[in-house]
């Protein structure tokens, strides 16, 4: 019997792997390697983090001793200070190295968006007399203030501190596990962790089903390739970054369908004599609109650059 949990509730993938997914926000893993717990990103804060360790000890019996950062993300890192008493942090080189320099900006960047929405929702509670709309309101704003009470303080930062450059192999008593990159896409650096024996994926947010893949903080020409690479390890289920586990080619269908739709809107654009308000557009398959456009408007921008 899987416990219930505050922040997350438990996805068991195959015995021993679990997927522990937010209601909204990033997803974090948990596996059993045997002889070893290992734990797959840290979710945004401190206190989702904490829990997850301990259901990581309440599924396999032991805290977990390593703890990866697929990307440097902060919604993947940011609750490295729950593990970093007794567990080794581990990620890229490329992810460690943005880390250190861009995680403090990252953190403050974050909290203050997130306020931001939080104010926007004080100024409509004032302004409504729906008892309703307040009640509705209240709710929300008590999550972010749980948010909030839960979010890292700059002392908490915590960066990897054994890195690699291509791959890592874990060999536990029950179960191998590889951390493998293939370079950056959606980040300056995408790590995925790949179980060969269970053929289950850990694809942080390469795929993320059925939403928008955020192209503007990476290589997004290396998306397409590194699809292919991952699609040759033959897994047949994937956990994403955000989202429902898949069936990996469900994951990998809409993933591709979402990068073609977008680079061949982008390119029809481009090519058009007629002007197009990019506000206007519709985005595939019932994505949020906001980070479609802003991945539109990205690659517009890359597209015109000179040398581009």
């Amino acid at each position: 019997m899987v416990n219930s949990y505050r922040n997350f509730s438990i996805k068991v993938v195959e015995d021993g792997i679990y997927a522990a997914i937010p209601d909204g926000g990033s997803n974090a893993g948990i596996v059993n390697l045997g002889n070893k717990t290992l734990i797959f990103d840290t979710f945004t804060t401190v206190g989702a983090a904490k829990e997850l360790k301990i259901a990581a000890e309440d599924l396999t019996g032991r805290p977990p001793s390593l703890v990866i950062n697929s990307h440097a993300h902060a919604d993947h890192y940011q609750g490295n200070v729950a593990f970093s008493d007794d567990a080794l942090l581990i990620s890229s080189t490329k992810t460690r190295n943005a880390i250190a320099e861009e995680g403090l900006f990252r953190m403050e960047r974050m909290k203050n968006s997130m306020m931001e929405q939080a104010n926007v929702l004080r100024k409509k509670l004032q302004l409504t007399n729906d008892n309703n709309e307040r009640n509705q309101i209240a709710v929300v704003l008590g999550e972010y203030d749980d948010f909030f009470k839960d979010y890292p303080q700059p002392e908490d930062l915590r960066v990897p501190v054994l890195t690699f450059e291509k791959s890592l192999t874990f060999q536990g008593s029950q179960r191998k596990a590889e951390l493998i990159t293939f370079g950056g896409a959606h980040s300056p650096c995408d790590a995925v962790l790949w179980l060969p024996e269970d053929e289950v994926l850990f694809s942080a947010d390469l795929i993320i089903p059925n939403d928008n893949l955020i192209l503007n903080q990476g290589h997004p020409g290396n998306w397409l390739p590194i699809l292919d690479e991952l699609e040759a390890l033959h897994p047949k289920v994937i956990v994403p970054g955000h989202g429902k586990v898949v069936a990996a080619e469900e994951g990998f269908e809409w993933a591709r369908y979402y990068l073609n739709y977008i680079y061949n809107l982008v390119e029809q654009l481009n090519s058009s004599h007629i002007s197009k308000n990019v506000n206007d557009l519709e985005a595939p398959g019932g994505c949020r609109r906001n980070w479609f456009i802003q991945n539109v408007r990205f690659l517009l921008d890359l597209t015109h650059k000179p040398g581009s």
